[in-house]
């Protein structure tokens, strides 16, 4: 649990450290399904015109979706744990 809840930290300091430091912030939400099939609006988060979402993935702190089932999530966020 400790781990876990350490490296959901470390994502959350990443996450406000790029909107900190942004001049321009911009949020896209993707359009017709509303939210996605875990219940969380969907969309994408762009700092100075860079995708934060894609530099989350890149280092390890977030799951690229597309439509996957629960248990390849989890597969994949376990993955990255290791990373991180």
């Amino acid at each position: 649990w400790e781990t876990w809840w350490w490296k959901t930290e470390l994502a959350k300091k990443f996450l406000q450290d790029k909107l900190k430091k942004a001049k321009s912030i911009t949020i896209r939400t993707h359009k017709g399904e509303e939210k996605g099939k875990f219940g969380r609006i969907l969309g994408d988060i762009y700092c100075d015109g860079k995708s934060v979402n894609s530099e989350m993935v890149k280092v390890g702190h977030a799951v690229a979706y597309y439509g996957q089932n629960k248990e390849l999530i989890e597969k994949a966020h376990l993955k990255n744990r290791s990373k991180v």
